[in-house]
Parts: structure tokens; C-alpha cells; sequence
């Protein structure tokens, strides 16, 4: 806390635009995984320093050169235009609310200057440096649990299956987080420094980090983040293969022969990450001990696919999302659901039921496949930041929560805004 502190005193003494624009883009990175509030108190700050000095034809040149910056706000732009036929306008006006910081970043980064690739590293360092503090913060709170406790499961929590003090929840909860967007928050990190690995002459000094990592990761039992976290391995290996880069290619070796011997040899590892019962289920089963990450959305999407199929033009509108799919859960006896009020976990279910599935392709393709493509072809970490982005995408509706669209949105305009900076996937 005393650093923040000192930090921003620091960015209250900085005399330029640019200067302010840096220092606050380095504490809202600092600050995403903690605390929404200050957050968002953050990015306020840099949209007023950003309208320092507001051009708006600075903006409309800078927006002809970096077309795809401008398709980043179209899901608030459908889900606004989806209030047309909404009933809750409440609940509609609230959602577009949580998304309006999707276009705040790109709005300052095309009306100020670019970044240099100095800052550009620096900001990856900040989030590098942010991900091991917080691994460090979770492991402290575990062991903690664990001797205050006086012993490794929680006594108090057990339904039908144990509940370990140094693995999912009890590792997130620590700075507030769920298991699945924490673990997309240590995959990216994990992607940049390996990537720092293949252009960095001191390859050996980012191997403890990438270890922490990567047995944070796994521990946060998270099944989609693990999946992710060998595509980012495989992808990894081919572009080192590519720039001849062998003589690092044994920290992937190393670091998918240790995560496999977790997966296999701990037993809540093995238990939650390769129990095939996990896919199958009853849907109306009301037990909560029953359910779990995996049967529990495959329940959920089959109680999407209905209201979509009835709505698949316009959807519903983003405020009567909750209760059409409350009204799913009853019809389909989904006892746990209409309990709980689950959102669909999924980013593309939820657009197709909020503003139809044309308007979702259209977000799909200007979200995500065209920048995917450029990254692609001109920048590594935009390519594999999308990667990550996608599959999350699959099981969450990360839109809807800050975390989500603030660290969707400030890294893919970041990455956009600067591609002439940017390390190349071969």
C-alpha cells in the first residue's frame, strides 16, 4: 500500500500530458485485479487528462490509420440500440453502464500521443510485476488458512468432496477475484514472459517467474485456464522453434512435464481437473454439492439455446436477459439456476441474447477475428492476449464484469495503437 501511495504522489507532481497518461495507465494495471471503485476512479482520470488539449480531428486522423481501435465499443453500441425493445430499462440502462469502459481507452489512445516502447514494456512489466504479487499475497493467505486452521481441508465445507485451503477460492478470494478470470489474468501474464524469454538475453531470470506462475495457475483448478494454458505453451514453442530459439525450448519442456506430474499426482488437482463425471448431469437436480463448473454450464447453455432460437434476429435486449433466462430455468426445472440466477457463461450466448446473432457474428469478426488476424501477422502479444481472450470467452460472459471488458479493452487498444512497436509471431 505504500508504494501505491508513493506512486501517486508521484503522478500528481508530473508536468505533461504524457507523462500523466502513462503514470495512470501503470496504476489502473496495478489496481484491475484489487479494487473495481478505485479502478474506475483511475480510469475516469485518464479520460480527463486525456481531454486535455481535445482534438477532435486529431481523433478522426488517428482513427482512419487504426480502423480496428474503433469496433472495440460495437457491443455497447448493440446493447444500447437493444433498449429499443427492452421492458427493464433499469436493468438495460445498468448493463451498458458496466461497459462504458470499453470505449474509454480507445477515445484517450487515439487523442494522445503514442507510447514510446519503453513505456510499452514498462506497462507489461507492471502487469507482470502485478500477477507475481498477487500470487505471492494468495500462497501467504493459504498457509495461513492452513496453520490457523490446523490443517489442509476445510472441515467446515465439506458436502460431498474436499475442499482444499491452497487451491481455488481460497487462493482468489484473497484480492477478491473468481478462480477463472484470475486465471486469465496469470495465463497472460505467463504469455509475456515467455515472451520475454525468447527476445531476453537473460532468459534464466524469468524462470522462477514463469514456475510461481504456472503453479499458481493450476492450483486455481480453473479447466479452461489450464487448456489455455498449454495452447499458450504450444504456440509459444512454435514461434521459438521458428526464430531458432532451441536452447530455450527446455523451459516448455520443463514446465508442462512439472504441471502434468500436478495434474496426475495431487490429488484435488486430479480429482477436479480430470474426473469425467464431471460432464454428465440431471438437470433438475437440486442439490448444490451435485453440480460443478463443467455440468453446471452445460445445463446453462442448454437453457440458452431455447430463448436464442425464439429471439435469433434482434434478442431479447440487454435488460430482459435475466429474466428470459430465468423463465428458461423454470420451464426446464433447472432448480440450481433459477436458485442462483446464473448468467449464460458464455460471452457469445449472452450477445446472441441480448442483440441477436447477426449483430454477434459482427462482434465476433470485428472483436476478434480481424484483430486476431493483425496480431496474426504483426504483434505476438496481441495475437496470443486474443488467443486467451477467445477461449475465456467460451465459459465466461466477461463483458459483464469490469475486470473483464477493463482488461479486455486497455490491453487490445494498447496492443493496436502501437503494432508498429510490436514483436512479431513468425
Amino acid at each position: 500500500m505504500g508504494n501505491f501511495k508513493t506512486l501517486l504522489e508521484k503522478v500528481t507532481k508530473l508536468r505533461t500530458k504524457e507523462e500523466r497518461h502513462f503514470a495512470i495507465l501503470s496504476l489502473i494495471i496495478i489496481s484491475l485485479p484489487f479494487t473495481v471503485i478505485l479502478n474506475s476512479l483511475l480510469i475516469i482520470a485518464l479520460v480527463i487528462n486525456s481531454m486535455n488539449g481535445f482534438q477532435w480531428q486529431k481523433i478522426k486522423a488517428s482513427a482512419r490509420l487504426k480502423l480496428p481501435i474503433l469496433f472495440i465499443g460495437l457491443p455497447l453500441i448493440f446493447s444500447a440500440l437493444s433498449l429499443i425493445q427492452t421492458e427493464n430499462l433499469d436493468k438495460g440502462y445498468f448493463a451498458i453502464e458496466k461497459g462504458l469502459s470499453i470505449i474509454a481507452f480507445p477515445i484517450v489512445f487515439l487523442q494522445s500521443k503514442e507510447l514510446s516502447k519503453k513505456n510499452i514494456t514498462s506497462l507489461i512489466t507492471v502487469f507482470i510485476g502485478t500477477t507475481v504479487v498477487i500470487a505471492m499475497v494468495c500462497f501467504g493467505n493459504s498457509i495461513w488458512l492452513m496453520i490457523s486452521n490446523g490443517g489442509l481441508i476445510d472441515q467446515g465445507k465439506l458436502l460431498d468432496r474436499e475442499y482444499y485451503y491452497f487451491t481455488y477460492s481460497y487462493l482468489s478470494e484473497t484480492v477478491g477475484m473468481s478462480p477463472i478470470y484470475l486465471g486469465m489474468y496469470i495465463n497472460f501474464s505467463i504469455a509475456l514472459v515467455l515472451n520475454r524469454i525468447t527476445y531476453s538475453d537473460k532468459a534464466k531470470k524469468y524462470l522462477l517467474i514463469l514456475v510461481l506462475l504456472s503453479v499458481f495457475l493450476v492450483l486455481l483448478l480453473s479447466k479452461i485456464n489450464v487448456i489455455i494454458y498449454f495452447v499458450v505453451l504450444f504456440i509459444t514453442a512454435i514461434n521459438w522453434i521458428k526464430n531458432k530459439k532451441s536452447n530455450v525450448v527446455v523451459y516448455l519442456i520443463t514446465a508442462t512435464i512439472a504441471v502434468l506430474l500436478m495434474i496426475v499426482l495431487i490429488k484435488p488437482i486430479k480429482d477436479r481437473l480430470i474426473n469425467i463425471d464431471y460432464f454428465s448431469y440431471e438437470i433438475d437436480q437440486g442439490h448444490i454439492g451435485y453440480w460443478n463448473g463443467a455440468n453446471l454450464r452445460m445445463a446453462i447453455w442448454e437453457c440458452t439455446i431455447d430463448p436464442i432460437k425464439n429471439n435469433w434476429l434482434l434478442g431479447v435486449g440487454s435488460g430482459d436477459v435475466e429474466q428470459v433466462l430465468l423463465d428458461s430455468y423454470e420451464d426446464k426445472d433447472f432448480k440450481i439456476g433459477t436458485l442462483t440466477g446464473y448468467n449464460t457463461h458464455n460471452q457469445w450466448l449472452e450477445f446472441s441474447l441480448s442483440f441477436g446473432i447477426i449483430a454477434t457474428l459482427i462482434v465476433l469478426a470485428t472483436n476478434i477475428l480481424v484483430p486476431l488476424i493483425i496480431g496474426f501477422k504483426k504483434d505476438y502479444n496481441l495475437f496470443i492476449f486474443l488467443i486467451i481472450i477467445l477461449l475465456t470467452s467460451l465459459t465466461e460472459v466477461i463483458f459483464a464484469t469490469q475486470k473483464g471488458v477493463v482488461f479486455y479493452s486497455l490491453f487490445l487498444t494498447l496492443f493496436l495503437n502501437n503494432l508498429h512497436l510490436a514483436p512479431k509471431l513468425k
